[in-house]
């Protein structure tokens, strides 16, 4: 049978960077417990020299995971230490526990991976009411900070990719958007839509095969300059080619043209325009799709 002065570090961040010294029962429902950083050294963040001079203490609090329906603050004494190394621009650094906490953080790093997972999962907003039902509860914009500064995984190198630009403001400035087709996942999206930022990506990513694109110069020549033994992709695709074939032929055109009543000579010029003659448009809208697949392919 485990005691309870063995069953409480179990339930701490880390069971080698901290140490229990007291637990105090604030309320029924709200654990205090407090603690001191156990590592005699510290590593300098900047010269990434070890030391064991120690400048000051002081106490941080931390919210941390519930216990049940308890909660739970970390109350931790750290220390600050004097960096020796005379060329080093810090003089006075403060012990990092990684495992514990981040620089300047009010909560534990489990907490904050916890808070996190709900915000990626549900969204902000959503996020913020489920993590107050589930004793975890954050603001939304806090959230939205967590999931800012989640590590994004290491996507293997794009072999097919897609090319196209959006517009942040319509008319005046545009990006261009890359995205793997083969993972269906955005890969990169550069702040303009220049030759030469098409040019370099590609320079930078060499396994790229095949590119799919539209017609625009822009995008042309910078596959060129940038991936020139890639095969080129160029659309819009068989949807509006076969609009085109199918607006051509005329029996797909005899075919809609029943379907549409001319209106009388006598009905205003509004109501005229309505039954106008079929445009590539309409053709995609009242034909099926694999009618108008057989008009393209003759």
């Amino acid at each position: 049978m485990i005691s309870i002065d063995a069953l409480v570090p179990l339930l701490l961040p880390s069971q080698t960077d901290i140490c229990v010294e007291d637990i105090v029962l604030d309320d029924p429902q709200h654990v205090i417990i407090q603690a001191s950083a156990s590592p005699t050294t510290a590593t300098c963040p900047s010269c990434g020299q070890s030391t064991t001079r120690i400048h000051s203490r002081y106490t941080r609090t931390l919210a941390d995971v519930p216990w049940a329906t308890i909660a739970v603050s970390l109350r931790l004494h750290v220390r600050k230490f004097v960096c020796m190394t005379p060329s080093c621009s810090r003089r006075i650094f403060t012990e990092r526990l990684p495992s514990v906490m981040m620089p300047w953080s009010r909560r534990t790093a489990r907490l904050a991976a916890h808070q996190r997972q709900i915000g990626l999962v549900v969204g902000s907003a959503a996020g913020a009411r489920l993590g107050t039902a589930l004793d975890q509860g954050t603001g939304r914009t806090t959230l939205l900070r967590l999931m800012r500064r989640a590590e994004l995984p290491e996507a293997p190198a794009p072999r097919v990719i897609g090319i196209d630009e959006f517009a942040l403001r319509k008319g005046q400035q545009y990006s261009t958007l890359i995205v793997d087709l083969e993972r269906g996942e955005v890969v990169d999206v550069l702040p303009d839509r220049s030759e030469e930022a098409v040019a370099a990506w590609l320079r930078a990513h060499p396994g790229v095969e095949v590119v799919s694109r539209d017609r625009a110069t822009v995008y042309a020549e910078g596959t060129r300059a940038g991936a020139p033994d890639a095969i080129h992709v160029t659309w819009p695709t068989a949807f509006t080619s076969a609009a085109t074939s199918a607006r051509r032929s005329s029996a797909c055109l005899i075919a809609i043209q029943a379907s549409c009543v001319r209106p009388p000579r006598s009905l205003p010029t509004t109501r005229r325009r309505r039954h106008r003659r079929p445009t590539a448009r309409h053709l995609m809208r009242h034909l099926p799709l694999m009618k108008l697949l057989r008009c393209w392919r003759r």
